[in-house]
């Protein structure tokens, strides 16, 4: 008994859909990656709370609160950037 398509049938549907391949993206670029880094939701929020402390008068706590929140994106930024490289090359 066989097993899977038939060859007629197999050249019929690679005919009718095309190869099973996934489509070839572009690389985002450092720019693109910035912006999606910057554009998270949970970053926004985190500055703006940052924000908030400075308009309290609690310079301190926004500081350390901006400085913190600023090295995680830089290092989510750097994984992006290192993800998109592994991709590319494959």
């Amino acid at each position: 008994m066989p097993v899977g398509l038939s060859e007629i049938e197999a050249r019929q549907r690679l005919a009718r859909d095309g190869p099973n391949e996934l489509p070839i993206s572009k690389p985002r670029t450092r720019r693109r990656l910035l912006r999606d880094v910057v554009a998270e939701p949970m970053f926004l929020l985190l500055v703006a709370c940052g924000a908030i402390y400075m308009l309290l008068g609690d310079l301190h706590e926004a500081l350390m609160l901006l400085g913190f929140v600023f090295v995680v994106m830089a290092i989510t930024f750097f994984q992006q950037q290192c993800t998109e490289c592994s991709l590319t090359w494959g």
